[in-house]
Formats: structure tokens, C-alpha cells, sequence
């Protein structure tokens, strides 16, 4: 709807194509992945992504804010789900090279200080990963190796500066 209004209004024209980008492939570490099968309880409903935060929230309210562990990757997630989360903390893009098909039950955490460092405006990005998401990946038998990347692009061909009148 809003991608047919722009092109309405604004003759706007755009094409995708795939662009190498620095990043990281999330690929399985030697001796193989150390990753715990997701087995559904029966009692559990769909969280929302809203009840989601509100639980991260309090698992970091809980385990205190200046010391405690964030959660960037606990519960139900694939590996592409997992390269997507990872690929948001580290401000990069992170592929998913694992071949490791399926739903696994995580837990990958970090140090708080490492969390919010990366969330201010001036903090780390697209850097180096921490030495503490480095080790929380290993327990996983899972590590991150830096490479180009291909990522989706959208390329504006033409666009009005002025929209088309109503």
C-alpha cells in the first residue's frame, strides 16, 4: 500500500539486488553444534513480540542492571532467526552458514555493559564482537567468522521531488 502510493505520488521506481557488505557468517565451530532440540510444552501459548520485552525486561530487572546478564538470544529460534538477532546486536550483517536446520531452545547472553554499550547512539558499531558473545556462541559449538556478505538492496532509479498532486 504505501510502497504503491509512493510510486504513485512521487513516480518513484526502485529495483533490488544483492550487495557484498562486510559482515560475518554464524558458522557451526569445530566438534560440531552443542544445541539443545526446542520441545514445545504443552502448557505454553504464543508469546507476542510485545510480551517478549516485557519478559526481557524483567529478566534483566531481576538479574540487576549493572552487573547481570542480558539475554540477546533465549528460547525458541532457528539458526537464520539467530543470524538475524545477531546480526541487530552487532550492527553488521551476519549470515547464517550453519547448515543446522530445526528450532533449538537458547540461551545466549551477555554482560549488560556489553548490551547497552551497543545500544547508545555513540557506542560500538558494526565492530568486533565481544569477547563474551564470542564465548556464548562457543557453548553453543556456533562462532562468527568475518566475511563479505551478500544483503539485499534497494536501489531508487527515479523519484519526483515534488508528489503528483491529489
Amino acid at each position: 500500500m504505501l510502497k504503491t502510493l509512493l510510486e504513485e505520488r512521487f513516480k518513484l521506481i526502485l529495483h533490488e539486488e544483492q550487495r557484498a557488505e562486510q559482515g560475518y557468517n554464524l558458522e557451526v565451530a569445530h566438534g560440531g553444534p552443542r544445541l539443545k532440540a526446542w520441545v514445545p510444552d504443552p502448557g505454553d501459548v504464543q508469546r507476542t513480540p510485545q510480551e517478549q520485552v516485557q519478559d526481557m525486561v524483567a529478566d534483566l530487572t531481576a538479574n540487576g542492571l549493572s552487573g547481570g546478564l542480558a539475554p540477546v538470544a533465549t528460547g525458541k529460534s532457528s539458526m537464520a532467526n539467530l543470524a538475524g538477532v545477531l546480526s541487530s546486536y552487532l550492527k553488521c550483517p551476519v549470515a547464517d552458514a550453519t547448515g543446522v536446520s530445526g528450532e533449538y531452545d537458547l540461551d545466549l547472553r551477555v554482560p549488560v555493559r556489553d548490551l547497552f554499550s551497543r545500544a547508545m547512539p555513540n557506542g560500538q558499531d558494526g565492530g568486533e564482537p565481544s569477547d563474551s558473545l564470542v564465548d556464548g556462541l562457543a557453548k553453543l559449538g556456533l562462532r562468527l567468522k568475518a566475511t563479505r556478505v551478500q544483503v539485499k538492496a534497494l536501489v531508487i532509479d527515479h523519484a519526483q521531488r515534488l508528489p503528483e498532486p491529489n
